[in-house]
């Protein structure tokens, strides 16, 4: 078999194609494969099958497959055009209009930063007050009951020395 014919081959097999055959000829079971990759064993499944994943993200099915791809040890060649059928079906996203939209966003909502801000001030502001009236209130007690306890010793001392006299 040439090269041309090879990519001929590759080129026609599908992704769960290559996938299926590359595991079977490592003598590895789907719920193996799936033990090793911490997936369901249905995911696997799918995979292979080349059938639509209803529960899983475009994102994580491209991770699986190479993860996947990986772990049977996928020819690089056949890696790559996995890659590039993979990430030609995600769609392209103009970076500079999100950078646009961000900013206009900061610039609207700035007001709601600036209540934050105050809302976060005035709540620190009352904590404080609050726990500097409890400290006075606590250390007037204290105040109090020292007060008490020495007025108390003095007429003991007071009754003693009388006593004597």
């Amino acid at each position: 078999m040439n090269i041309g014919e090879k990519k001929n081959q590759i080129t026609s097999n599908t992704i769960g194609k290559s996938l299926k055959k590359a595991r079977e000829n490592l003598g590895l079971s789907q719920k193996e494969i799936a033990k090793i990759l911490r997936l369901k064993v249905s995911i696997i499944d799918n995979i292979e099958n080349d059938a639509e994943h209803p529960h899983v993200s475009q994102t994580f099915l491209y991770g699986y497959i190479r993860a996947y791809a990986n772990l049977v040890k996928l020819p690089k060649t056949e890696l790559s055009l996995i890659n590039n059928k993979m990430q030609s079906s995600f769609p392209r996203i103009k970076a500079t209009s999100q950078i646009k939209s961000l900013k206009q966003y900061k610039k609207k909502d700035i007001w709601l930063v600036k209540i934050t801000w105050l809302a976060i001030f005035i709540i620190v502001i009352l904590i404080g007050t609050w726990w500097w009236q409890s400290y006075r209130i606590n250390y007037q007690d204290i105040l109090n009951i020292k007060t008490l306890q020495v007025e108390k010793k003095i007429k003991r001392d007071f009754k003693k020395v009388n006593d004597k006299n």
